[in-house]
């Protein structure tokens, strides 16, 4: 296993893990950790599936420029990665946002 799929792991898994702490929180009960629950796993495997996208694009962009020097595939490589945990830190946002927003509703 890669460490591009411990990220696409990861983005899931923290997303999913976000979206459940509205219903801890608010002490829902059942119906509110299975509507957090879902939200979760929707909007993980969402910014999952694009997490891995843009990783197919960018390693089709590096195999298509052999002329790129192996410092500048480092740097370019270290940015990519860096740019994919800021985009993991979206993601939690946004799954705990979400969440909050609907357990906010059924309120």
């Amino acid at each position: 296993m890669a460490l591009w799929h411990v990220l696409v792991l990861g983005c899931f898994g923290a997303t999913l893990g976000c979206a459940l702490v509205p219903p801890r929180v608010a002490d829902a009960g059942i119906a509110g950790y299975l509507v957090a629950s879902a939200i979760g796993v929707v909007v993980g495997s969402g910014c999952a599936w694009l997490m891995w996208l843009m990783h197919k694009g960018f390693q089709r962009w590096m195999l298509e420029h052999p002329e790129i020097s192996a410092s500048q595939r480092e740097r370019y490589s270290f940015a990519f990665y860096v740019s994919k945990l800021l985009w993991i830190a979206f993601a939690m946002t946004l799954g705990y946002g979400s969440s909050l927003f609907v357990q906010r509703l059924l309120r």
